[in-house]
């Protein structure tokens, strides 16, 4: 098998019909030319595709996989089945691809490991839409190809440093064009753009920036739009392009500001410089300092905000509170230094199992949060289990010896506007959390907050029998909401 080039995602289609691969095909390639496709025309080669490479602490040889179901010599399901008992491949997101499937077909694959369901249309532009969310939801990172896949291995080397965003909020085209003309230079800086204060808040629910550049002539972005923006976003950086002479105004919370009429290259490129630093600074000092995930604090911060989101948009979201089932035993038999060390590779396992817009946050020595912003139920179910099966995917590595962790996950889903504030909200996740826990844990637990509060099951009657248990496999805590 032949590997795209570093920088390229792969993804192996299996599909048994020739024109339904080459409509794929071309709508991948239309959708981005760094996409490199696979096609394999019945299970057993996909097999053989998949099992090129041995599994040594390396990332998969696919970041996705297309499935059909109908297929000569081993079907889908028998492809997810043998992918679900292999270590090495259980953490690769699959999902199908049919033109029309029965709701317990689809729930089979689901069970059996599958994350997400795309249907074939005879409408291109739909069907590229539907394939380029797919990509966005489980191809996981930045950049997530051509690079170690850490799931296996601790090798203390740093991380290389992630790609920082600056978000650009103009209506003038002019000044948009000649802006980003100037910040091209940047390395390592994704530039966007939005035209209006709407679109920006849009633009950072969907992936927060680093830094956002303002224009302040814009309908909306007086100062008390700039102070929700800091108080959803702390972190961010705020450059505001003012009128003349440039001055920060006394009323206005941001951290630079620069004359629009007199703006040049060099000033607006270390003017972005500095301030990204400064960001940086903010960022590190929010986060967990063994994991580099952010704190109890900013998650706290972030479930508010979400919830606020949901009252006034209607943007569904699913909470996930995780437990580590035996890393308070490592952390007794081995001590707190390999505890650290394995709550670190751990949080390496998160980050590249989320997507771009999820947060992730450790709120206590074995707890570990994730907030899934604008995601339905099945779609935040197939996360936690996809989530479930990289954390236990491969044991952990430290200093010659071999740990294997688990994670008890408590899903909450929230779809309609709460009658929880943020301590409730993580109470209900929590209660899911204990739940799978008590069932011994390495499964995901359900539970939807939309239900009054009159109809949600106590934690014991969650335990035995219940029905929210979305898939199976020891002491803990419960997550701090305090």
């Amino acid at each position: 098998m032949s590997h795209a080039p570093d920088g390229c995602c792969r993804i192996l289609q299996v599909e048994s019909n020739r024109a339904d691969a080459e409509t794929v095909e071309r709508v991948l390639a239309r959708l981005n030319p760094r996409i490199r496709v696979d096609t394999a025309r019945d299970g057993a080669i996909a097999l053989d595709r998949l099992g090129v490479e041995p599994c040594r602490g390396m990332r998969p040889s696919y970041d996705l996989v297309l499935l059909g179901l109908p297929l000569p010599e081993r079907n889908g399901h028998e492809v997810l089945e043998h992918m679900a008992g292999d270590p090495c491949l259980a953490p690769v997101p699959v999902a199908v691809v049919s033109g029309g499937v029965e709701a317990a077909e689809l729930q089979a694959c689901y069970e059996l490991g599958a994350c997400d369901h795309v249907r074939k249309s005879p409408d291109l532009a739909s069907f590229q839409a539907e394939l380029d969310e797919l990509i966005k939801r489980w191809v996981p990172g930045p950049d997530p190809v051509g690079a170690r896949w850490d799931i296996a291995a601790d090798t203390g080397e740093p991380a290389p440093p992630p790609e920082r965003s600056l978000l650009l909020v103009t209506e003038s085209r002019p000044d948009r064009e000649r802006i980003l003309r100037y910040l091209r230079a940047l390395e390592g800086v994704a530039l966007r753009t939005a035209e209006s204060a709407a679109e920006a808040d849009a633009e950072l629910a969907r992936e927060p920036a680093d830094v956002v550049i303002l224009d302040r002539r814009l309908p909306a972005a007086g100062p008390a739009y700039l102070q929700r923006l800091r108080g959803r976003h702390p972190e961010t950086g705020v450059i505001l392009l003012t009128g003349t002479d440039g001055r920060p105004l006394p009323s206005w919370r941001a951290d630079d500001a620069l004359p629009r009429h007199e703006l040049d290259g060099p000033q607006l490129y270390a003017s972005v410089r500095n301030v990204l630093e400064e960001t940086v600074r903010r960022q590190v000092q929010a986060q967990d300092g063994v994991t580099g995930l952010y704190g109890r604090k900013r998650f706290r911060a972030r479930l508010t905000d979400q919830l606020r989101r949901l009252r006034r948009y209607g943007v569904c979201f699913g909470l996930l509170a995780i437990e580590l089932d035996g890393l308070a035993a490592i952390r007794c038999e081995r001590g707190p230094g390999a505890a650290d060390r394995a709550a670190r590779q751990v949080a390496e396992r998160i980050r590249r199992a989320v997507r771009r817009c999820d947060f992730a946050a450790r709120c206590g020595p074995e707890q570990f949060v994730v907030i899934a912003p604008d995601a339905p139920g099945k779609g935040v179910a197939a996360l936690s289990e996809r989530l479930r099966r990289r954390i236990a995917a491969a044991p952990f590595e430290d200093r010659g010896c071999r740990l294997a962790l688990t994670a008890s996950i408590g899903l909450a889903t929230f779809a309609a506007p709460p009658e929880v504030d943020s301590d409730e909200a993580l109470l209900i996740a929590d209660r899911a959390r204990e739940a799978a826990r008590r069932r011994g844990g390495d499964i995901v637990e359900r539970v939807s907050a939309d239900a009054p509060r009159s109809r949600r099951a106590p934690l014991d009657s969650a335990v035995p029998g219940s029905q929210n248990r979305v898939s199976s496999g020891p002491e803990a805590k419960t997550c701090d909401s305090s």
